[in-house]
């Protein structure tokens, strides 16, 4: 994979390792989330809102990834700031309903959310994923 830093290093699960499992110094990413667009390192958005919420990469559904990839497209391609101020200002993080443990970035208002154009159903996002270590896993 090309652009990854040389500092992180990236692996398969082994045999029995599931995506939920606490492995020291290592964090599970969604291989769906690179389809999306993301790359390393991880967006300064994304790490602001992970820390603020005391939650791990693997626990985002897939439209959250997209509404915080997406202003993060909109901030390297336009130069517009999206602070972790913004996003709670126009959504709220939310349990997702079928699905403990994992959380869903709602907009406290549709008629005014920033990202349009977000409902795909991934049925299947959560069978392939990866772990991830190094500096750059952790953010600014």
């Amino acid at each position: 994979m090309s652009g990854i830093p040389k500092s992180v290093e990236l692996r398969a699960p082994l045999g029995c390792e599931r995506a939920d499992w606490d492995i020291p110094e290592w964090t599970c990413f969604y291989e769906y989330t690179l389809r999306l667009g993301f790359r390393f390192p991880v967006p300064e958005l994304v790490c602001r809102l992970l820390k603020y919420f005391d939650l791990a990469p693997g626990q985002l559904m897939p439209n959250s990834w997209r509404i915080l990839l997406s202003l993060t497209v909109l901030q390297e391609t336009h130069n517009i700031r999206f602070g972790l101020g913004c996003v709670l200002h126009n959504y709220y993080l939310k349990e997702h309903v079928g699905d403990q443990g994992r959380y869903i970035l709602t907009p406290r208002n549709f008629a005014k959310r920033l990202i349009t154009d977000t409902t795909t159903n991934h049925r299947f996002w959560k069978d392939t994923y990866f772990f991830a270590k190094g500096p750059p896993i952790d953010g600014p």
